[in-house]
């Protein structure tokens, strides 16, 4: 007697929360669409690609005031950056031993594979 009224409400729950779910579903798909055409609007991108980069400035000078303050606060001091080489001061030499190695492993492969059973292969 309990268990048919149990079996009722246990199938309106059903019924009721795949409603829900079929209605949450079409509107996220409407929004979805909706913001997927804002976005193929030049004028949209620009204002968007705008806002990123103003974002990204403020969140990297937030960044650079919170680890100043914490390096303050534990009383570390950083030190000063190195200096990089850019691409252009690179020296030929290391580029040429770059290409020299390829070479090299070419060689080894073409021969075999194997460069220690070509030696013992050779007359002494």
């Amino acid at each position: 007697m309990v268990e048919p009224q149990w079996d009722e409400r246990l199938l309106e729950f059903v019924r009721k929360t795949g409603e829900d779910l079929k209605r949450t579903g079409e509107e996220l798909l409407g929004e979805a669409q909706k913001t997927i055409d804002e976005l193929r609007d030049p004028a949209q991108q620009e204002r968007l690609k705008a806002r990123v980069a103003e974002l990204r400035t403020w969140a990297k000078s937030k960044f650079l005031e919170a680890r100043s303050r914490a390096e303050e606060a534990l009383g570390v001091e950083r030190p000063k950056a190195a200096p990089t080489r850019s691409g252009k001061t690179r020296k030929p030499a290391a580029r040429k031993a770059k290409g020299a190695a390829k070479s090299t492993s070419a060689k080894g492969r073409s021969a075999g594979g194997n460069r220690s059973g070509s030696r013992s292969s050779r007359k002494r």
